[in-house]
């Protein structure tokens, strides 16, 4: 599609005003820099993304919804202003390279009641949809396991990249997209607005995700949900803003994952050209692969906080997945996991038996992350 179709159609002031029609005339979408953010993107959006007719609809539709959920949740905010008053300081926040064993890391945790997470239609929709109470969010959850089903249709290499699960825990990347300010070129190649958002300060990332994670929270105490301790995180795209990350959340621990990058940085590539041809026409495989190479680099040597990491704890990627992980070293919600839960997820109940029966290995090969610097050293075995 040519840049002045696109510009035409996809502007800021079209996709605020369409944000305002869907939700009767709600007009405040917060107090950050959104507008700026916006602008950056569609900017580049229109000089190099390359978007299909299909992929500018799919694009639209996704910043739209985006929007209107600001909208919903700033109404939200105003009339129960006690939400913002939930403390959520403390989380356990998996980072790391993707495909490093994240998704397999999360989900054995959020097994475990004392945590919250939020599953993949929490992070798609986490706003009430019209028509939809705060007690039966059914309506939420059957767009989100029809919108789960038409991915895997349409690109099912997908399924074998990321597990897509509608009712699974899944990462909180979807929740920071809301802030326009996050890594688009997982969707479309717009090297122009990653080198503009890498100038930024991302605070607004993380003021917009703790205000998320507080009205998700509030809404599981609306469906009677049981209350957990802390929250359960987890994305990549925390590798480059980890000092950001520490100082929104001060009490937050970081579980570091790691795995050969030469192995990883490939896969994701691979995904984000699978995500680029939904949206572009002809998208450049070698561009992607550039792209996320220098991308992962930066996020693998990223600055420590200078307060020093909070390390929760370490591994390699599992070569037994459920003898691996460890709980937290202050004894906090992670630990003491129930095996036979966590068997369910990673095996199903053919593996359940031998794998409730494995013995823990020792300790040998343990990465180690050393004080004030986000550094691994291997151990013989590995």
């Amino acid at each position: 599609m040519n840049a002045h179709a696109l510009n035409e159609e996809l502007t800021v002031d079209s996709l605020l005003a369409s944000a305002i029609a869907r939700t009767n005339g709600l007009s405040h979408f917060g107090d950050d820099n959104y507008r700026e953010s916006l602008q950056a993107l569609l900017d580049a959006l229109s000089t190099e993304a390359g978007l299909s007719s299909t992929g500018l609809q799919m694009l639209q539709e996704r910043l739209v919804g985006q929007l209107v959920n600001r909208l919903v949740i700033e109404d939200y905010l105003v009339r129960y202003p006690h939400i913002t008053q939930i403390e959520i300081d403390d989380p356990l926040v998996i980072v790391g390279l993707p495909r490093t064993g994240t998704t397999m890391l999360q989900r054995t945790l959020a097994v475990d009641p004392r945590f919250h997470s939020a599953a993949w239609w929490e992070t798609r929709f986490p706003a009430p949809l019209a028509d939809e109470t705060l007690a039966v969010p059914a309506k939420r959850i059957a767009q989100a396991k029809a919108e789960v089903e038409l991915m895997a249709q349409v690109i099912p290499q997908i399924l074998a990249i990321h597990p897509l699960d509608a009712m699974l825990c899944d990462e909180e990347f979807m929740l920071m997209e809301h802030s326009f300010m996050c890594a688009m070129d997982a969707y479309v190649n717009v090297p122009s607005y990653t080198r503009w958002l890498d100038q930024q300060d991302q605070r607004p990332v993380y003021t917009q995700l703790k205000k998320m994670l507080q009205f998700l929270q509030w809404q599981k105490a609306q469906r009677g949900e049981p209350a957990g301790q802390r929250w359960l995180l987890k994305a990549p795209q925390h590798l480059h803003t980890l000092h950001l990350l520490l100082d929104v959340f001060p009490k937050a621990q970081v579980i570091l994952t790691h795995r050969e990058p030469a192995q990883t940085i490939p896969s994701m590539a691979s995904m984000a050209h699978t995500l680029w041809q939904m949206y572009s026409d002809n998208p450049d495989p070698k561009a992607a692969g550039e792209q996320w190479n220098s991308r992962m680099a930066r996020g693998a040597w990223h600055p420590p906080h200078p307060a020093g990491p909070r390390p929760a704890a370490c591994r390699t990627f599992p070569r037994h997945p459920l003898c691996r992980h460890r709980e937290p070293a202050d004894g906090r919600a992670g630990k003491d996991l129930r095996l036979r839960q966590s068997a369910v997820y990673l095996q199903g109940p053919r593996r359940r038996a031998e794998m409730a029966g494995a013995k823990r290995p020792g300790k040998t090969g343990q990465p180690r992350l050393q004080p004030g610097a986000l550094r691994f050293e291997r151990g013989a075995d590995d």
